[in-house]
């Protein structure tokens, strides 16, 4: 399944191995609702 992205990638996500986008006012894994990391 294709990962959804909002932002410029920044890094991996620690807990899923998917990458971390800048959402709107925060960094958090595109994998979300999935995977609720956040920076």
């Amino acid at each position: 399944m294709p990962t959804k992205r909002s932002g410029p990638l920044v890094g991996k996500c620690p807990k899923c191995g998917n990458n971390i986008v800048l959402k709107k006012s925060f960094y958090g894994c595109s994998n979300y609702p999935e995977c609720k990391f956040t920076l």
